[in-house]
């Protein structure tokens, strides 16, 4: 079954006890049980801190940083807001290990469905597609399968095959890096239009399959 359809939760800020209780936690289960106190402050003082979902990406990408005189100062730059943080730092990052093409080509899918799309759906159509996806050497379906499993932590909904981009704020950050034009569009639906017609395209281009006229 699809993801249900989502409902708009509104909710208080988070106090600072709770984001440094929230960071803790959250570097804690990526693996950095010892991180300090002034590096921890560096989230709470971005813009989006008072969100969970800021803090959990913050916290996963300063997890990545492996030279210590150089953590805050990577700290500091990270993006203040959580579709900058997704769109501006994590998608780049994720295109540098699995390649632009299949990041690009999943995640314009999941902008397009709304309510998610089944991971072996997803596996055949890059397949089908390998041609365009292949430029890491892995198959393209296997691509995918590595993909949903980075991004699962991070926030993807994820219910036995769908997976989901849950979040409004991370479907603005991967809308604006992936389908600008539909940015302008004020309705889901037409955005997702765009975004639809835009995959399609780039999809019959790998298959040689000209374009039907519109009638």
């Amino acid at each position: 079954d699809m993801v249900d359809a989502y409902h708009r939760v509104e909710v208080e800020g988070l106090s600072d006890d709770e984001k440094l209780a929230i960071c803790h936690k959250n570097f804690s289960r990526f693996g950095k049980d010892n991180v300090a106190h002034e590096q921890v402050v560096i989230a709470l003082e971005k813009e989006d801190s008072h969100l969970p979902l800021y803090l959990l990406l913050f916290c996963s990408e300063a997890s990545l940083l492996a030279v210590f005189e150089e953590i805050e100062m990577h700290m500091t730059a990270f993006p203040h807001t959580i579709a900058e943080l997704w769109g501006d730092w994590i998608l780049p990052r994720l295109e540098n290990t699995y390649g632009e093409p299949i990041v690009k080509f999943v995640m314009q899918r999941l902008l397009a469905s709304p309510k998610g799309m089944g991971v072996s759906d997803l596996k055949q159509m890059a397949e089908e597609a390998e041609e365009l996806l292949s430029d890491t050497g892995a198959s393209p379906g296997a691509n995918v399968e590595e993909l949903r499993d980075a991004i699962m932590p991070l926030q993807a909904y994820v219910a036995g095959d769908v997976i989901a981009l849950a979040s409004a704020k991370i479907r603005a950050g991967t809308m604006a890096r992936y389908a600008p034009r539909a940015v302008e569009q004020k309705g889901m639906f037409f955005a997702s239009q765009i975004i639809k017609a835009t995959a399609e395209a780039e999809w019959r281009k790998t298959r040689n399959t000209p374009v039907e006229a519109s009638k």
